[in-house]
């Protein structure tokens, strides 16, 4: 307990260190440390992963590629780390370093995104003990995000919990306690601590899903039957705003700039002619995907295939979704964008949906009910071809796969328009038909369009109301309403 104890105090003592004398010489001598938290992380590092397994450290951060390589060259000299600079490597879109310290080394990568600089950290020799603890890491100067700190310090936790991690704004663990007795034990806790059950839970053989908001937070309860007892899932959101962390200082005199020519005359860039802007009709996408995950069957109607500007010539994406796919704004990305993010394209909740990758590796992702699957397909019956444009056909998987002990199977059919950076849609799709879906409440008929998500409801049985969040145009809206509530006989009264 002492030795952790004076660890902890070196820790504290290199990271007030570190800020004190950022734009000092870096001194040297500093005691050196092989836990991955005393590795330097620059202020504005976020969505941080640790893989213990492999030794690996990611995340991405806003600050410039210069002042990350002399941030990391700086701070890790101060930590007694030296560079093998025989093995350096930079361009303007990336660095590669590698740091030593007898048997211990770090070898770095800096990658430039479109939306700031990927990093990864592969070490050997690092002690990843408490990469599980997001207090500590803080504490060791170590950014986290606040969902991590709010589920670590407010959530209850079961006795004996095991292989706890976090990631994104999840807590994940398991415990002893069996699938009914863990729900019950979070329904009992929470309800005593003032939070309000929001959903009327989810239940299956082997899961159990509710959501509970208290304030401006909400937190998602999903438990999985398991070998141990259960497999508990916490998640986070809040309409509380993060702090915006600013990005490191620039280096003087280190910002990339544009080759100067070889020869007087020579443009220092070769010219490229504009690209062309082609027109394409998506009015005729047609496509389904069904995927099976034990005894339950996800069906997606919505379909998009597209191509982001970080995607190979032989990479297309396809989208199977619950809900219409906003379609003008995937443009307006992929003309802006290197990727594509789902949460930014729906605003009004997450959607659930089969993304496949078309390449070499055939991959896929798939998220429902709370469970997140990415692999490839294994020897699928693949009949896809993409050519002139458009992507038609099926794939299949030839098999069933298998997800935590369940079977897992994918189908999807699809003949459809590629939309890419340079085109643009013609042939605009038709009006979303918008079917009414039966309430998240068992006890109201109130009318709801389908895919509406994030669905909360209040109030007595004289007086209710439901709130319900749905990505479909105010008019999809509108028609809808009028056209089930004038089937049960309800008259508009003009405003």
């Amino acid at each position: 307990m002492k030795s952790w104890l004076l660890m902890f105090a070196l820790l504290v003592v290199a990271t007030y260190s570190r800020t004190a004398t950022a734009q000092d010489e870096a001194p040297t001598g500093a005691a050196f440390s092989n836990r991955v938290e005393a590795l330097p992380f620059p202020p504005d590092a976020r969505e941080i992963v640790f893989h213990d397994t492999f030794d690996m450290v990611r995340f991405q951060s806003g600050s410039s590629l210069n002042a990350l390589a002399a941030f990391y060259r700086r701070e890790m000299k101060i930590r007694g780390w030296t560079e093998d600079a025989d093995v350096a490597d930079s361009d303007e879109e990336s660095a590669a370093m590698t740091f030593e310290h007898d048997d211990a080394s770090v070898e770095l990568e800096l990658d430039q995104g479109s939306d700031g600089v990927d990093v990864s950290l592969d070490g050997e020799g690092l002690d990843f003990s408490l990469c599980s603890n997001p207090a500590a890491l803080v504490a060791a100067g170590v950014p986290q995000p606040s969902a991590c700190l709010y589920l670590q310090r407010e959530m209850p936790l079961p006795d004996q919990i095991q292989d706890e991690y976090y990631r994104s704004d999840a807590r994940h663990f398991k415990s002893p306690l069996e699938l009914q007795a863990a729900f019950d034990f979070y329904l009992k806790a929470l309800k005593s601590d003032g939070w309000r059950e929001t959903r009327k839970p989810l239940t299956t053989d082997d899961r159990r899903y509710t959501e509970f908001k208290r304030k401006a937070v909400e937190v998602s309860v999903n438990i999985f039957s398991d070998d141990v007892g259960s497999r508990i899932i916490l998640s986070y959101e809040s309409d509380i705003t993060e702090p915006v962390v600013p990005p490191l200082a620039e280096v003087a005199g280190s910002t990339p700039t544009k080759k100067t020519p070889d020869e007087p005359g020579e443009p220092s860039e070769p010219m490229t002619a504009p690209t062309e802007i082609v027109a394409i009709d998506v009015s005729k996408n047609t496509g389904s995907a069904t995927v099976t995950l034990g005894a339950k069957k996800y069906v997606f109607k919505h379909v998009v295939a597209y191509r982001t500007k970080s995607d190979s010539e032989d990479t297309t994406q396809l989208f199977f979704c619950d809900r219409a796919i906003p379609l003008q704004k995937l443009q307006a990305t992929l003309a802006k964008e290197d990727s594509v993010s789902i949460s930014d394209l729906f605003t009004s909740g997450f959607p659930e949906y089969l993304n496949i990758q078309l390449n070499e590796y055939l991959g896929f992702s798939f998220n429902a009910d709370g469970a997140g699957i990415g692999n490839s397909f294994e020897d699928p019956i693949n009949e896809l071809k993409v050519e002139d444009g458009r992507v038609q056909g099926s794939i299949k998987t030839r098999e069933p796969m298998e997800f935590f002990d369940e079977k897992f199977t994918i189908s999807a059919t699809i003949n459809a328009a590629i939309i890419t950076p340079n085109t643009r849609l013609g042939g605009a799709p038709a009006p979303p038909k918008v079917a009414a879906r039966e309430s998240e409440f068992s006890d109201t008929e109130v009318l709801l369009p389908e895919g509406a998500g994030n669905v909360q409801g209040e109030g007595t049985k004289y007086c209710k109301t439901t709130h319900a969040q749905v990505d479909l145009p105010l008019k999809a809206v509108a028609e809808f309403y009028r056209k089930e509530l004038t089937s049960k006989g309800w008259k508009e009264q003009n405003a």
